[in-house]
Formats: structure tokens, sequence, C-alpha cells
């Protein structure tokens, strides 16, 4: 019960925005259930919010350990490696796992996003054009999408798509610029 309690105080200060008071929830259930593998990720979501990326890889690490089977574990994984700049080949074999057992948008743009970290461009348009034409209004996937264009030489085609992320999420550009990725 204390933990059921816990829980929703750690998701509601999420939700608002007090990854730091969210954190401390997660570690209160987590003294009880250590191996509460959806916890761990949900704290991992907030240590990330908060600029704590080792904290995050180490949570993300854990969870995939936890659940080996599921697929947006291992894409955890592989997008703060990427996200940090650390080892590319293995986000790279991280993503690609994630995408073996079960191609969700989040290990699709998970790989495209190493990918675009390692310089493949031609891989990481073809990772987002094919997310894209699923969800066209993913201002996310529209920036990435836009910016891989931009480094591939079309550079009106990603402005296209760079503007209408803008327009759909005028924040997007600087949630990526604050993850080291610019137009």
């Amino acid at each position: 019960m204390a933990a059921t309690r816990a829980l929703e105080k750690a998701r509601k200060a999420a939700r608002i925005g007090d990854h730091v008071a969210a954190i401390a929830f997660y570690d209160k259930i987590l003294k009880l259930e250590p191996d509460f593998a959806s916890v761990i990720t949900e704290r991992a979501f907030s240590r990330e919010a908060i600029g704590d990326l080792g904290g995050a890889q180490e949570d993300y690490h854990e969870a995939a350990r936890l659940e080996p089977e599921q697929a947006n574990a291992w894409s955890h994984v592989a997008w703060i490696e990427a996200l940090r700049g650390g080892d590319l080949d293995q986000a790279l074999a991280d993503s690609e796992k994630a995408v073996d057992l079960g191609a969700t948008v989040d290990a699709v743009s998970t790989r495209g996003f190493v990918r675009y970290r390692r310089g493949e461009y031609a891989q990481a348009l073809a990772d987002h054009d094919g997310l894209v034409r699923r969800y066209p209004r993913s201002a996310s996937l529209l920036f990435m999408r836009g910016v891989v264009k931009r480094r591939l030489g079309q550079e009106a085609e990603g402005d296209i798509d760079i503007a209408r992320a803008v327009k759909i999420d005028p924040s997007i550009e600087a949630l990526w610029a604050r993850r080291g990725v610019t137009p």
C-alpha cells in the first residue's frame, strides 16, 4: 500500500515537472521493491530530465537486466549511451536488439538517433522516414528527419520538416538543442 501511494505521488510529481521530488518517491518504492523494473525506468526518465545522465544510464541498464526481452528497455539503454556520446557501437547493437525484439516507435527512433550520432545519415533517414509516414504529426520525428536531411545536403527538404515540427511544437528545437542536436 505504501508503494502504491508513493508511486502515485512520484508520477504526479513527474507529470508536473518536479523530477527531484519524483526521484525521491521512486527511491522510496525501490527500497521496498528493488527489482521493480518499470519504476526504475520511470526514475531514469526523471534523472534524464534533471540532467543526471549517468544516473539515468545506470537505471536503464538495470531495467534491461531485469527485463531483457523488453524492446523499450534496450532502446533506453541505447538512447542514453548515444545521448551521452558514449560507445556508439554498443549503442547501435543495443538499438538493433531493441528493434529485433519489437520494432516500436521508441526502438526505431532510437536506432535512427544512434545512426545520426554515428554519422550514418542515410540509414538514420530511412528510420525516420518510416516513422514520419506512420506518425506525420510527431514534432520530434519531423525535427530529427529534418536535421538528418540537412546533413545529407537536402537543406530545403530538411528546413520544411523542421518548420513543420516547430509549428506543431514551438519548443521542439530547444528540446533537441539541449540534447546536442541543432539544424
